[in-house]
């Protein structure tokens, strides 16, 4: 069992697996090199997981278009360079199973 120290000492400097992972909004314009960049700033914080979340604000005629695949691809590549992880949300804003309007 680890001492108080060494509990405080872990509390203190976390391993990368307990980096938060925050809902990032994709509210706007989809620019795939200015997506990256904001996956990179994250990482330069020590956030080492997102969750890229289209969001009133961003084109709902880009979802699941070539615009957003493009950003997902910057996004995705991004991420593996620098050893990031992406937990995908399945849905233009909400409610879940409507693709974005798409689905009546």
């Amino acid at each position: 069992m680890p001492s108080p120290a060494e509990l405080v000492a872990r509390l203190r400097s976390p391993g990368r697996e307990f980096s938060m992972a925050p809902f990032w909004f994709w509210n706007g314009a989809l620019d795939a090199d200015e997506l990256a960049d904001q996956l990179r700033r994250m990482s330069a914080q020590g956030v080492n997981a997102a969750c890229p979340h289209p969001r009133f604000g961003m084109d709902r005629r880009d979802y699941l278009e070539a615009p957003y695949w493009r950003a997902m691809d910057a996004v995705v590549s991004e991420a593996a360079r620098a050893d990031q992880k992406l937990v995908l949300y399945d849905e233009y804003n909400w409610p879940s199973g409507c693709a974005g309007g798409r689905v009546i």
